[in-house]
């Protein structure tokens, strides 16, 4: 070399004094190491002159794993943790590569150090949080590496990259080269060029539209692609670009105590959304809801004119997808649906939803791939746990007085009164009413000690046909909020109590896949009532809504009946044995005797199924039973049945044939049943069989072991236990085991206390009892006394009970306690589950001698008792009494060995009451509307008063129940939608004149008496009322739809 300059043959090294001095790019003693070889060793994308590398990865060649140090050895001052140096004692940075030395290092006690710094061993020592030379800056919370650096206790981002810790990627791919990352309203954002859209620009759009040619490679060509429908005039008459109207604006309703289904009738009109639909029945029609959702391509964007129909509802019609993608339509609840697409160009798989009565759904996305699908990455056990969370509902408990069960009365909210002098009546104001009051609903994540693993955590809420969606970054204590205005998805104010689905998911490293958790919650929605005074009330008058149950009193308490304690009803049986023969089974279902009954189911229509030995019957909606199928055997065993919500299907586990079998469910007026046999063929499944007794193959075809607990996912899967293993029977008929389970296991192994593991290595003890949950599809099996929740994506954990060698403290071992944790309490001898539609999963409890109850366990995990309990003598002897309390409230009646259960659609629990022979049913006390004079007739609660309601619930009469007469009469508009006088018996009356948007505008106190004017803002409130006798007159000022301030005669009366 010689002190020469020598090039090499390839220009990627210059030889300076006998070293390799590398070009940019290149590194390695012999510059042979590229700094992105092989794009950036595989494991990310080379952008703009930098590895951009995938998640899991990080360095500029993304050769440095999520959980490593960039220097390994933190510089030499501090140890590696999960991916970020730990620093020692007087080091600090992200390297540990900075002195923080305090001024004062030496120290006898903590006054000798500075602020935030305290003595230890004679040395300051910053605490926790802080750092720098006095101890003066305050750390982040968390690492702010390596898309940002930690200044003033805060995160700030690097170019293109969002979030309190800079994990939330704002500009993707370097916006893919074809736009800019710019910062807008505080957070970068990708501005694409034209030709390209997408959150990174990574979608390419249709612009040629007349070409024949599919030039995006969306599988879509010229008008077929909504890009040209948006863009091309060529395309803009055409008929598979045109779109429907919103339909918010096709609704016509007015008034919230409609049916749900006349709520949204117009739809059905030539002008509106859904078309050759057919609703005739009044069945049809009182079971019915909404579905809606949003149909895009695999890169985000909305496909629009997508038909849409529902395959098991042919009468429900069919509808499309707007240009944003959406659709909604009107169908039968109390069931599960399978939604159907259709578009030119496009092959669409079906998607299954479980729709409960009278509520809007709302689908998950309709994700379309329109061109290649991306390779899902390897997901491992230890990234599939699900999130655990808490939710804290929008009332708090704190402040609402139960003045009797069913009846609230909140006590933090303000009262105020405007006396009508000379009259006894009056004006009264409650705050909570306010309908500008939101409802308020918070979450809290429990501490998950792999938080390191997490990279994202994704949160949806559901209300009311409203989503709304959020990704957020990991961090301790994650608590989020969320305000809804009671609106639904259009826009139309929600009266009653609503449920909430709450959905959060963890997106870890190294996983495209997340791993959800659901939860529900009700909420309130708006006070409804018929008063109309600018958000004043009279004492004296008061509003029913019959679609909620609820009544609205003047004096500011209401009075939910579904609230209330149910009573107790027998359906069938009388607590004596029928013959074989049983010739009273066709006929009236409360005088059908039973023999052995051992399991009961509800169909979709409010039919219900009951196994009794060798009898199936068959409790129509009209009350009356008939025999479904005779066996022709006596089972010795307890058997199982099932209804799919997709099919007219009835199933029977029978352990004693060894069978599954398929019943077609006959029609009304019909009695032919037809039997198939879904699974089994009779003969024994043996543990050693080499085939898996059949697995893999035709369910016909498959040997059983003992079939026992059986439940239909909404798609129409058959799950069901079979010996120790969960078996599966898919739509086409093959049989298979669910999670890969495999027939003999070594030990036991369920989940340690509190905490989840992979359902493949989950060995089951003595399973029974099987559901599915309505909200996500998990399976939840009684094994012995536990109930194990199994979720889809292969994570098992206890749910309720205790298991074996776990200790809870007696605090919360008491079953009767209203607010115990399931998996807290111990469970004794679950004999049957069942879910509500709203994802209430009931419990039936006997042990045959003293246990005797049903509880009910929230999907937040909360238990307590519906009805039985612990009795004080052995049912088996025969001079203790097990059974009373039929026909009134549920907490007097006593039952006996609760052996079966299930909770129909329309939310009434069902069970078999094995020890008396019956099947008894909880039945909410709720008012019911006369059939000939249609009027709700409700009682007061308080005085010898009785309210009457028209079919709608509008107050037109009080009635003094012990002398018979009428106490007030209420007078309405010609529209019958606002209150326009009030009269009492001895005639004394006030009129109100309102304005043609039906505000008010006067009253008159008494025949020829005072006139009041009265002032309403432009939020609809009352601020004026004017010329009052002895008052004169009352100002009112609001601040965000609450009272702030109240003068009469120009003096301040209250503040608030």
């Amino acid at each position: 070399m010689n002190g020469d300059v020598q090039m090499t043959a390839v220009d990627m090294v210059t030889m300076f004094k006998g070293q390799c001095t590398c070009e940019p790019a290149y590194s390695g003693t012999d510059c042979s190491e590229g700094i992105c070889p092989v794009l950036c060793n595989g494991r990310g994308e080379y952008l703009y002159g930098q590895c951009l590398c995938h998640a899991g990865w990080k360095g500029a060649e993304c050769n440095i794993a999520w959980n490593e140090c960039l220097i390994p050895d933190c510089s030499g001052h501090g140890m590696c943790a999960q991916g970020e140096c730990l620093c020692e004692s007087g080091y600090t940075g992200e390297y540990c590569n900075q002195e923080a030395v305090i001024a004062t290092t030496l120290c006898a006690n903590h006054s000798d150090c500075f602020d935030h710094a305290e003595c230890i061993l004679g040395v300051c020592e910053c605490t926790e949080g802080w750092t720098g030379a006095n101890c003066h800056q305050q750390t982040c919370i968390s690492s702010c590496s390596p898309h940002g650096e930690c200044m003033d206790s805060k995160c700030v981002c690097n170019q293109g990259w969002n979030g309190k810790f800079c994990r939330l990627d704002g500009c993707p791919q370097g916006c893919s080269g074809h736009g800019d990352c710019q910062l807008m309203n505080q957070l970068w954002k990708c501005v694409c060029q034209n030709g390209f859209q997408g959150d990174g620009c990574q979608v390419t759009m249709e612009l040629v539209c007349n070409d024949g040619q599919d030039n995006d490679a969306d599988q879509l060509i010229d008008c077929a692609d909504p890009d040209c429908c948006a863009t091309a005039k060529v395309c803009s008459g055409q008929a598979i670009c045109q779109t429907l109207p919103e339909p918010s604006s096709v609704l016509t309703y007015t008034l919230p105590s409609l049916p749900f289904f006349d709520r949204y009738r117009s739809w059905l009109e030539p002008s509106g959304i859904q078309f050759e639909a057919s609703f005739d029945s009044l069945e049809d029609q009182s079971r019915a809801s909404v579905v809606r959702g949003m149909a895009i391509t695999s890169k985000g964007l909305p496909i629009p004119n997508m038909k849409v129909t529902v395959e098991n509802q042919p009468l429900t019609g069919y509808t499309f997808t707007r240009a944003d993608g959406w659709f909604d339509m009107i169908v039968t609840g109390g069931c599960a649906i399978q939604l159907q697409f259709q578009r030119s160009g496009l092959s669409i798989p079906p998607t299954f939803v479980f729709v409960p009565i009278n509520e809007i759904v709302i689908t998950d996305d309709i994700i379309i791939w329109t061109g290649e699908e991306e390779q899902q990455e390897e997901c491992t056990e230890d990234t599939r746990q699900p999130p655990e969370f808490s939710i804290l509902p929008s009332i708090p408990r704190t402040g609402i007085k139960l003045v009797e069960p069913g009846i609230l009365l909140n006590q933090q909210s303000i009262h105020d009164e405007i006396k009508l002098t000379p009259s006894s009546m009056s004006l009264k104001y409650y705050s909570h009413r306010s309908n500008r009051v939101g409802a308020y609903i918070n979450l809290t994540l429990d501490e998950h000690e792999g938080l390191h693993r997490i990279q994202l955590i994704h949160i949806k809420l559901d209300i009311a046909g409203v989503r709304w969606s959020k990704i957020t970054e990991p961090e301790p204590h994650l608590s989020i909020g969320f305000t809804w205005n009671k609106t639904n998805a259009y826009g139309r104010l929600v009266h009653g109590k609503v449920r909430a689905k709450v959905s959060v998911g963890y997106e870890y490293y190294i996983c495209n896949e997340v791993a959800w958790s659901v939860q529900a919650v009700m909420l309130d929605g708006i006070t409804w009532s018929t008063t109309s005074m600018g958000g004043w009330f009279f004492p004296i008058h008061h509003t029913y809504d019959p679609t909620t149950g609820i009544l609205v009193m003047g004096d500011g308490t209401s009075i939910d009946y579904n609230a209330r304690p149910a009573t107790i009803h027998t359906i069938m049986g009388n607590g004596r044995p029928r013959t074989a023969s049983c010739p009273q089974c066709d006929g009236k279902a409360r005088n059908t005797r039973l023999l052995a009954p051992t399991a009961v189911v509800t169909g979709h229509d409010g039919s219900l199924f009951v196994g009794d030995a060798e009898l199936i019957l068959k409790i129509g909606p009209d009350g009356n039973s008939s025999v479904v199928i005779h066996l022709s055997y006596v089972p010795t065993y307890k058997y199982h049945l099932a209804v799919s919500t997709l099919e007219n299907k009835l199933y029977l586990a029978e352990p004693q044939m060894r069978r599954i079998y398929e019943l077609q469910i006959p029609l009304n007026g019909s009695n032919h049943t037809q039997v198939d046999i879904l699974a089994g063929t009779g003969r024994p499944c043996l543990l050693v069989d080499a085939d898996g007794c059949g697995d893999n193959g035709p369910a016909s075809n498959a040997r059983l072991y003992s079939p026992k607990g059986i439940a239909v996912d909404k798609d129409g899967k058959v799950y069901f236990i079979d010996g120790t293993i969960i078996r599966v029977v898919d739509t086409t008929g093959r049989i298979g085991s669910f999670l890969e389970y495999t027939w003999c296991h070594d030990a036991l192994q369920t989940p340690r206390c509190g905490s989840q593991m992979p359902a493949s290595k989950l060995s089951l003890q003595y399973p029974t009892e099987l559901a599915i949950s309505p909200l996500d599809s998990a399976l939840y099996v009684v094994d012995d006394d536990i109930i194990l929740r199994i979720t889809l994506n292969g994570m098992a954990s206890v749910f309720a009970g205790i298991p074996s060698g776990c200790f809870f403290s007696s605090m919360n071992m008491e079953p009767s306690s209203t607010l115990s944790r399931a998996d807290q309490v111990p469970m004794e001898s679950p004999a049957a589950i069942s879910f509500s539609p709203g994802g209430d999963l009931f419990v039936a409890e006997t042990d045959y001698s003293n246990v005797h109850r049903v509880r009910m366990i929230s999907p937040d995990g909360y238990i307590s008792t519906v009805v039985g309990g612990v009795t004080p003598c052995d049912c088996r002897l025969e001079d203790c009494i097990c059974f009373s309390g039929d026909e009134g409230p549920v907490g007097n009646a006593t039952i006996q060995s609760p052996i079966a259960l299930t909770v129909s659609a329309q939310n009434e629990l069902i069970f078999v009451d094995q020890g008396n022979l019956r099947i008894r049913k909880l039945v909410k006390e709720v008012p019911r509307l006369h059939r000939r004079r249609f009027v709700y007739e409700i009682p007061s609660p308080y005085k010898n008063e009785i309210f009457l309601f028209d079919q709608f619930g509008f107050h037109f009469k009080t009635k003094h129940i012990l002398l018979d007469e009428v106490v007030y009469i209420f007078n309405y508009t010609e529209a019958h939608d606002s209150l326009i006088g009030i009269q009492d018996s001895s005639g004394f009356a006030i009129s109100i004149q309102r304005s043609s948007t039906k505000d008010p505008l006067m009253l008159e106190i008494g025949k020829n008496g005072s006139l009041v004017t009265l002032g309403v803002n432009e939020d609809g409130y009352l601020t004026q009322v004017n010329n009052l006798p002895e008052v004169g007159n009352v100002l009112l000022q609001y601040e965000n739809g609450l009272l702030t301030r109240k003068l009469e005669r120009e003096y301040l009366q209250n503040a608030y």
